[in-house]
């Protein structure tokens, strides 16, 4: 599946919402749409659904235009799909089952065929379809509704799956398992195409990062090239992930060297001791301490200030560490660690230091 949009223009009254906006999306991509509220991305995400009329402009679905009178609609509604903001508030249907069916009720596969359609979506979700298809939607939890009329729309298996703000509403396991979820469709040629506030997901499982300002494109590249550049991103409205902003304050004085990316893969996973090479605010020299990692993001510095070692023998040095700081990519344990009274020691000298009186 290949979609192109061209010079696309929408307006609603005398006001332009897209701008001459131009992109592609390819088969599998994972593509992140971020900007401020009101930057045309809903916008976008309708217009390429064929759901907008637009005032100039071709969108080409697998080359053909989706505007054309030639175009058969029945292709579009087979190969995208559309998650639109606030899904939980379009079921309608007596029970689970029949509610995320519905999208299927006139396609040509037989009954067995849509059951495990139904199936699958449901448990993609994290459901269990035996305990849940004969409930009704409307009795669930507003996570839970969500997550079924997001399943409603993965039943079709599209080609092309746009999403416009799945992320609200799920709690932090849910979200996880539907990203990872999204991931390995892409793995499997199905594209996606995500709108989000939710920089800190996108940093993690989108491949490409597009920037929305005033109904333009301003930004598009690798989600290491946008979503590391928290200035740039301020030009939007938005802020960077949280390792982007931490990093870009530490790097501003001069306490971080290199500069972080998204290595699209866990790089460091699991537990290890980390052991100081010498006396800092928090750590003393040879003393290891317990950390663990989880990480999809690395650096091109990750420092040596620590030499880090898991049960299986394999070792690293990693970490920065002075009079004054910690900064490194694992994690720390502060409880039965002398780490957290050396932290508030540090930080009631700091303070007289600053004031003069003592805390």
């Amino acid at each position: 599946m290949q979609m192109e949009v061209r010079k696309l223009t929408v307006g609603y009254g005398a006001a332009w919402v897209l701008d001459q906006v131009s992109l592609q999306i390819g088969a599998g991509e994972f593509v992140g749409i971020v900007g401020c509220t009101g930057c045309g991305k809903t916008t976008l995400l309708k217009a390429m659904a064929g759901l907008l009329e637009v005032q100039d402009g071709e969108i080409l679905l697998d080359g053909e235009n989706i505007f054309s009178r030639r175009f058969d609609r029945a292709v579009l509604r087979r190969k995208v799909g559309m998650v639109f903001q606030y899904p939980e508030y379009q079921l309608f249907a007596q029970t689970v089952e029949k509610d995320v069916g519905f999208g299927l009720k006139y396609s040509r596969l037989s009954r067995e065929e849509k059951q495990e359609r139904v199936r699958w979506a449901l448990e993609q979700m994290g459901f269990s379809y035996e305990e849940i298809k004969d409930q009704s939607p409307l009795s669930l939890s507003g996570g839970e509704k969500r997550r079924v009329a997001i399943a409603g729309v993965l039943a079709t298996k599209p080609e092309l799956l746009m999403l416009d703000e799945p992320l609200a509403g799920l709690d932090p396991m849910a979200r996880e398992m539907f990203l990872e979820f999204l991931e390995g469709l892409t793995g499997q040629g199905v594209s996606v195409v995500m709108v989000s506030h939710n920089v800190d997901a996108l940093a993690q499982h989108a491949a490409r990062i597009i920037g929305m300002k005033q109904g333009k494109i301003v930004m598009d590249g690798s989600c290491q090239e946008v979503l590391g550049d928290s200035r740039a991103l301020r030009t939007i409205g938005l802020l960077g992930s949280e390792a982007a902003q931490t990093a870009e304050l530490l790097r501003a004085n001069g306490v971080l060297p290199g500069s972080g990316h998204n290595a699209g893969r866990l790089v460091r996973f699991g537990y290890a001791a980390l052991t100081p090479q010498a006396d800092s605010m928090l750590f003393r020299a040879g003393e290891p301490a317990p950390v663990h990692e989880f990480h999809h993001w690395d650096s091109t510095c990750n420092g040596t200030a620590f030499a880090a070692q898991k049960a299986n023998g394999r070792h690293w040095d990693c970490g920065f560490a002075n009079g004054h700081l910690y900064a490194g990519f694992p994690h720390l344990y502060w409880a039965g660690t002398p780490l957290p009274q050396r932290f508030v020691t540090a930080a009631a000298q700091y303070a007289q230091t600053k004031t003069g009186r003592t805390v």
